[in-house]
């Protein structure tokens, strides 16, 4: 069975309602204390004055009286306290009888001992005359009823407010936890309102300073990255069935042409180099569609290596060579770095084999394409040039989208799939690297990239 929580509201007026509750029950605490020694030493000076008034009377008695038993004796008769017995004490520690101011119906002055004293007792005791009187002492005995009286109805006033304060925090406290986390409570009415059909829909921010304004900020810029996601999502889903539906289509109208004409090896052929063509462009496209699904599914995590860009490049002109010749177009090799960078070796040949491919599709005949390395600090940098169409200053912030091809790439290379660059960029980033594209000196598209060195290694001949 599940335990339920309390909400957060109820656990905030508990929270502060048992806070007040400590805070007042401490200095409650505090406070009797005070109280309670502001009271017993304002007892204790009391008591001190009358000890001084029965020691002002004994210098008075000394005077007539020849002996020290003989003063004592008659100032018992004659000082009286209200609540107060007197003790004289001898020498040999044995006690006079005390008296204490409580007159008889007769008007008479009673002697009170102190176990007639109202419990509970506070006694003080002092030397009686060092001078007059070696040895002779006087206690005062009190009482301290009306003192614990007073301390009680102190406490009985303070447990009698105690419950009241608890509730008028709890109440204090829920109605400040409603005002605090109203805003956390229109977030998420507001966050059960979007979904796919209403994307666009965002949380609603009362003070975007705050800590629940900014979780609300940075929720909402999730919903913005969320929104991106799902739209090229949508334009990924739409843009790869439109490149599949063009060369199936032309497939399946080759097909029936040649099922319902009569028996023709050449057309036949023809048709089916043809469709040769479609299938080999669908299987490409197919292709790169599941390395980028792959990729952003996580499910190919780069090996870091030392890869040197120069072999790599070396490479891929022995390998669109051909291709460039065919086109009547120059390859150049500019300058090469041989310090190696770290990246993923497959990945480096598919990068660099992305940009000849779209650098020799993309250049007319008679046009040049270049390729340097170059070593910039901690840096290896990769620049691939080409004489060819361009893209127009509009279209550079979209060349890394997925399906996105330019009118002018799409006239001169109708086959192409725009899906080269997404995939470049991709390399790029899992090599820990940057690219960019810029206008070339050669008239076409200039190519950066940028990956980091090994600078723990050389290379060995």
């Amino acid at each position: 069975m599940t335990r339920r929580r309390l909400s957060i509201r109820s656990r905030l007026t508990l929270w502060y309602a048992c806070s007040i509750l400590l805070l007042f029950l401490g200095a409650g605490l505090v406070l009797r204390v005070a109280v309670r020694r502001t009271l017993l030493s304002e007892f204790d000076d009391d008591a001190l004055d009358s000890s001084t008034l029965v020691r002002h009377f004994f210098h008075v008695e000394a005077i007539e009286y020849p002996t020290v038993e003989q003063a004592v004796t008659d100032l018992v008769a004659e000082v009286v306290f209200p609540d107060r017995a007197i003790q004289f004490i001898r020498p040999d520690k044995s006690s006079l009888v005390p008296v204490s101011g409580v007159p008889d119906s007769l008007g008479r002055l009673r002697a009170i001992a102190p176990t007639f004293v109202r419990p509970p007792i506070r006694t003080l005791t002092i030397p009686l005359d060092t001078e007059r009187a070696p040895g002779w002492s006087i206690r005062i005995v009190s009482s301290a009823a009306d003192l614990e009286r007073t301390l009680h109805a102190v406490d009985r006033w303070f447990l009698i407010g105690a419950p009241f304060i608890a509730l008028l925090a709890a109440v204090v406290g829920w109605t400040l936890a409603g005002g605090l986390l109203q805003p956390v409570d229109s977030m998420a009415r507001a966050a059960e309102r979007i979904t796919a059909a209403e994307p666009s829909a965002r949380l609603p921010i009362h003070n975007p300073h705050d800590e629940i304004g900014r979780l609300g900020r940075s929720f909402n810029g999730l919903l913005v990255r969320l929104d991106a996601a799902l739209s090229q999502q949508r334009r990924f889903l739409a843009d790869a069935a439109h490149e599949l539906r063009t060369p199936v289509a032309r497939m399946s109208s080759l097909v029936e042409l040649t099922l319902s004409s009569s028996y023709d090896t050449r057309g036949d052929r023809a048709s089916l180099t043809l469709i040769a063509g479609d299938l080999q462009h669908a299987g490409s496209l197919l292709d790169e569609l599941l390395q980028l699904a792959r990729a952003d599914a996580g499910e190919r995590l780069p090996r870091v290596e030392r890869v040197f860009l120069d072999d790599v490049l070396m490479d891929a002109f022995r390998a669109w060579g051909p291709a460039a010749e065919r086109g009547g177009i120059v390859l150049e090799m500019g300058e090469i770095h041989e310090t190696p960078v770290l990246a993923d070796a497959l990945l480096v040949h598919r990068l660099v084999d992305i940009l000849f491919e779209n650098a020799v599709r993309y250049t007319p005949a008679l046009g040049r394409v270049s390729a340097n390395v170059q070593r910039e600090r901690e840096r290896i940098v990769l620049t691939i040039s080409d004489s060819g169409i361009g893209i127009p200053a509009d279209d550079l912030p979209r060349v890394f989208e997925r399906f996105f091809r330019g009118t002018a790439s799409r006239a001169m290379a109708p086959e192409g799939t725009g899906l080269g660059l997404p995939i470049a960029a991709w390399i790029v980033d899992q090599c820990g690297g940057t690219i960019e594209l810029s206008q070339s000196t050669l008239g076409g598209t200039s190519v950066r990239v940028s990956l980091p060195t090994d600078e723990h290694s050389s290379r060995t001949s």
